[in-house]
């Protein structure tokens, strides 16, 4: 190919790409910010295996807000037992995928920041875990799966934890 037909050609291809560029760049910040809530809405929300959809907004309490603590100890059998401490707050595994209901709901625990459950009551039992340090949390959901929060803060407790055989 001769320079004058390679430089119409890079010419060409500078022009289009220029052109594709400049026409889909002319998007206003409010149509940046709708695309950007839309993103978020889809990462938050999900379908589960019962093939029921929801969304994982932050809730505000109407009155004081959930508090939640734990504790993990070895099961001299075998894995950990975790033991939820909550306070202006219920478990109510008869009212999951309900309205919401203020104070009330289930907790999600976490393990190296994958879901391993849902939790309706106090008391959780995790398998055996993996030697070395993990990363244990739990979460306050609503009954409409929703987590709890106060000031952009997710209600939850993260305890490190030290895996030995």
């Amino acid at each position: 190919m001769d320079s004058n037909k390679l430089t119409w050609a890079v010419l060409i291809l500078v022009v289009l790409v220029g052109g594709y560029l400049f026409l889909n760049n002319e998007r206003t910040d409010e149509e940046d910010l709708k695309d950007e809530v839309a993103e978020m809405a889809m990462e938050d929300s999900h379908e589960h295996e019962d093939g029921e959809g929801h969304s994982h907004e932050e809730l505000v309490v109407d009155g004081e807000a959930p508090t939640v603590d734990f504790t993990i100890e070895k099961d001299s059998v075998g894995g950990w037992n975790v033991h939820i401490l909550t306070e202006n707050f219920v478990f109510t595994p008869e009212n999951v995928n309900e309205e919401y209901v203020d104070g009330e709901g289930h907790a999600h625990i976490y393990v190296d920041g994958e879901k391993i459950a849902r939790v309706y009551n106090d008391w959780y039992h995790i398998g055996a875990l993996e030697d070395g340090e993990r990363e244990v949390r739990v979460e306050l959901n609503s009954n409409n799966h929703n987590p709890y929060g106060e000031g952009g803060v997710v209600v939850e407790k993260t305890i490190i934890l030290e895996v030995v055989k």
